[in-house]
């Protein structure tokens, strides 16, 4: 157990009215996109739409609560405290960054899909209107 030496002169110590405003509005934030991922989960699943569509914003929506969970354990412990000092071990010290990637990553390539299933209905669209008024012309 190598721990470095902290001096006092190099502790960050954040003012309390700083820490409540921030501690207030990430939990604010992080409550209102939790129940806003979980209602479109909830509204998504009841609609009648392709399976691609709905895996794609579902899997969109559990991204997105996976990283605002993983944002607000990290930040909303960080201000609880007077000084910023970590206190949730070793595992949540490598996981709670690694998670945040992934949660990212899996974001983008939902939207990533999303955004291809859009084109491919457009250019279906597309097509079948061309062809329909070439077929009109004869």
């Amino acid at each position: 157990n190598n721990y470095p030496i902290v001096l006092n002169a190099s502790l960050h110590v954040v003012p309390d009215n700083t820490r409540d405003i921030f501690y207030w509005t990430i939990l604010v934030i992080s409550v209102i996109a939790l129940i806003g991922n979980l209602l479109a989960i909830r509204s998504i699943i009841k609609r009648k739409c392709k399976v691609l569509q709905k895996t794609c914003i579902v899997s969109l929506a559990l991204a997105d609560i996976f990283s605002v969970v993983l944002f607000a354990t990290n930040n909303l412990e960080t201000l609880s405290q007077p000084l910023i000092i970590w206190s949730l071990g070793m595992f949540m010290c490598y996981f709670i960054p690694m998670g945040q990637v992934l949660g990212t990553t899996a974001s983008a390539v939902a939207l990533l899909l999303i955004a291809l299933d859009r084109y491919q209905n457009v250019v279906y669209a597309l097509k079948k209107k061309m062809g329909s008024k070439t077929t009109d012309l004869h």
